[in-house]
C-alpha cells in the first residue's frame, strides 16, 4: 500500500471510529437473522468482527475452537453463554468501533495509541532524518510501516554490495499487538539482465515478524 492511500483510508476512518466503556452488565450477545451481535445498554446493536470475537472467547476464558463451533452451528447457544458469563463477571471492558461494527474488546485498562497519530508523528521525524516510506499495511488488527534512509547506508565488502539501514513500525488499535520501532537491513545486490543492470533489494527485518 502507498502512504497516500493509508493516509486516505486513515482520515476516512476518523470520524467512524467510536469507542465505549462499558459494565458487563450493559453489554450482551443478541442474534439479528441468526448472526450473533454484540448490544449495548439494551439499544445499539453491532456486527462483531472476527478479531473482536477472538477477544471476546479468551476475556471470558471460553475455549476459542467451541467459541466458534457455537457461532457456526449453535448461535443461540453462544448468546446463552456468553450472556451468562457477562452477568456474573460485574467487570468494566473497553469497546472499540467502527461505523457498524465493533472491532475491539478490550480490558478497561487499555491505553489508546491510534493510527493516524502515529503515522504523523512518524513522518515528522522521518523527514527531518531524510528517511522514506518504503511501503505500508493495514489490516483490521494493525498498521505495518517499512522505512529506508538514504543518510544510513555503507558497504559490506565493497562497492557493489551495498547496505542501507531503515526502520519497521508497527501499531495496533485492537489490542493485537504493541506498538513497536525495529531497526531493518537493506542488502542491494546488483544483477546483470540482457537490457542493462537492475537491483534487486533485500529487505530484512532484525527480528521475525
Amino acid at each position: 500500500m502507498r502512504l497516500e492511500k493509508l493516509i486516505q483510508e486513515l482520515e476516512r476512518q476518523k470520524p467512524l471510529k467510536w469507542d465505549k466503556k462499558l459494565n458487563s452488565s450493559q453489554i450482551e450477545i443478541a442474534l439479528d437473522e441468526n448472526r450473533p451481535v454484540l448490544q449495548i445498554e439494551g439499544e445499539n446493536s453491532f456486527f462483531i468482527a472476527k478479531p473482536c470475537h477472538n477477544q471476546i472467547a479468551e476475556k471470558l476464558e471460553i475455549p476459542l475452537k467451541y467459541y466458534h463451533k457455537m457461532e457456526d452451528e449453535a448461535p443461540e447457544l453462544l448468546t446463552e453463554n456468553v450472556n451468562t458469563w457477562l452477568q456474573r463477571m460485574n467487570k468494566d471492558f473497553f469497546i472499540r468501533g467502527l461505523g457498524e461494527s465493533a472491532r475491539a474488546f478490550l480490558s478497561d485498562r487499555y491505553r489508546v495509541i491510534d493510527h493516524l497519530d502515529v503515522l504523523y508523528c512518524s513522518l515528522n521525524e522521518l523527514q527531518a532524518h531524510e528517511a522514506e516510506i518504503e511501503d505500508c499495511f493495514l489490516s483490521e488488527t494493525e498498521m505495518n510501516i517499512k522505512v529506508k534512509s538514504q543518510r544510513l547506508r555503507d558497504f559490506v565488502r565493497h562497492k557493489d554490495d551495498l547496505i542501507m539501514g531503515g526502520l519497521f513500525l508497527t501499531n495496533s488499535e485492537t489490542g493485537h499487538k504493541a506498538l513497536r520501532v525495529e531497526p531493518r537491513l537493506f542488502r542491494v545486490k546488483c544483477s546483470k539482465r540482457r537490457y542493462g543492470v537492475t537491483a534487486r533489494t533485500i529487505a530484512r527485518s532484525s527480528k521475525k515478524r
